[in-house]
């Protein structure tokens, strides 16, 4: 029965009984309503479930830091949170970023502006500065760039007013993350909690956005001990030492972890740079089968590579799901489906543990394995 007819045929059963319809107009609010207090239920049932695996406390030497209060397994949800300040990842390329971040913060509603200046503030003047006058150089300055380029040190600052913009500037460039999934495209996100945990080279959990229930969520990506502190990385996971220490010291710190001090590291991550370079030249070719036999082959080969230098990292990241991706175009245009479909299941695999089930990407993974399947009882293999 089509669904057209199954709603014909209970909407005269209702008449049958004598049942009274609501109007649609009245059901689509109800609708809305029981959608919103599913939402607060879903959120409350989050936050007590955080509380009930992680807590804020003071690190030796940065400060606050989230850690695990029980041993937490690989794709545990640890925290799944509305953001406090959220806006387009444009905003911070523009040179204005300190007049946008104002902006938005003045938007904020009292309670979040205050949970935001709880944030730490990690830039001093000083550094703040630098950001700025390097922003400057892109173009046109907004007023309050203007006034924080001029400022030397703190003493410069005699306005209360102002002070306080700087301080909000500052919990700005020292909290956000930039996620992807956003329909309207990369975002600078901060989250109240999410904010509270540290930085680490070789992190234990993937922090991602979730388009589906407007969240950061962050997940743990191998299995964590109880006391563990909660970490991830604030910059590209597989960067090299350079480029990471170059990212971090725009919030103000250098990162001296074990892995900034393996050699060996940084040239297996520059490694894979490479490999990811090369194979984005080829992304659209494969996506469009316009790669010779010889030439996917080679991709498959460097994508091969790549996993075995992510794998050697032993910790599952966002890497790793891109690198399966390219894995399964290239064994799509040479006709393995059977190996196609594989990597598939094999990245959902890895999706359902970072992200979650309930992400696009997944349901985007399952609609391709479901589409290899069918491609493949089509041919009787």
């Amino acid at each position: 029965m089509s669904s057209s007819n199954f709603a014909s045929a209970i909407n005269e059963a209702i008449d049958e009984l004598g049942i009274a319809q609501p109007s649609t107009k009245r059901s689509h609010r109800g609708g809305r309503r029981e959608k919103r207090r599913k939402e607060k239920c879903a959120l409350a049932a989050q936050a007590e479930l955080t509380a009930s695996l992680v807590e804020v406390r003071r690190t030796e030497s940065k400060g606050l830091g989230l850690f695990a209060l029980k041993d937490l397994a690989a794709g545990t949800r640890i925290i799944s949170e509305v953001p406090l300040l959220k806006m387009a990842k444009g905003n911070l390329l523009d040179c204005r970023w300190a007049d946008h971040a104002l902006t938005a913060f003045e938007e904020l509603d009292a309670e979040k502006q205050a949970a935001m200046l709880n944030l730490h503030a990690g830039l001093g003047v000083k550094d703040l500065r630098k950001v700025v006058v390097e922003a400057m150089k892109a173009g046109q300055v907004g007023p309050i760039d203007v006034k924080i380029a001029d400022i030397h040190d703190i003493t410069d600052i005699e306005d209360p007013a102002f002070r306080g913009k700087i301080k909000v500037a500052s919990t700005f460039a020292s909290n956000l993350f930039v996620v992807e999934g956003s329909k309207d495209g990369p975002m600078a996100v901060i989250g109240e909690l999410a904010s509270r945990v540290n930085h680490a080279c070789h992190p234990n959990v993937i922090l991602s956005w979730n388009e589906k229930n407007q969240r950061i969520n962050v997940h743990a990506n191998r299995d964590v001990k109880e006391g563990e502190e909660i970490m991830f990385s604030y910059t590209d996971f597989m960067g090299s030492r350079k480029e990471r220490q170059e990212k971090l010291a725009v919030r103000g710190f250098e990162c001296d972890c074990e892995t900034c001090g393996n050699d060996y590291a940084d040239k297996r991550r520059q490694r894979y740079t490479q490999l990811i370079d090369s194979m984005g030249q080829d992304e659209e070719q494969v996506k469009h089968r316009k790669l010779s036999e010889r030439e996917n082959a080679g991709g498959l080969l460097e994508a091969t590579e790549a996993m075995t230098l992510l794998d050697a990292e032993g910790v599952l990241t966002l890497s790793t799901v891109e690198v399966l991706h390219k894995m399964v175009g290239y064994h799509k245009a040479m006709g393995n489906l059977h190996s196609a479909l594989d990597c598939v299941e094999t990245e959902m695999a890895n999706v359902a543990i970072i992200l979650g089930t309930d992400c696009a990407t997944y349901e985007m993974g399952v609609a391709e394995a479901n589409k290899l399947r069918s491609e493949l009882e089509k041919h009787g293999v």
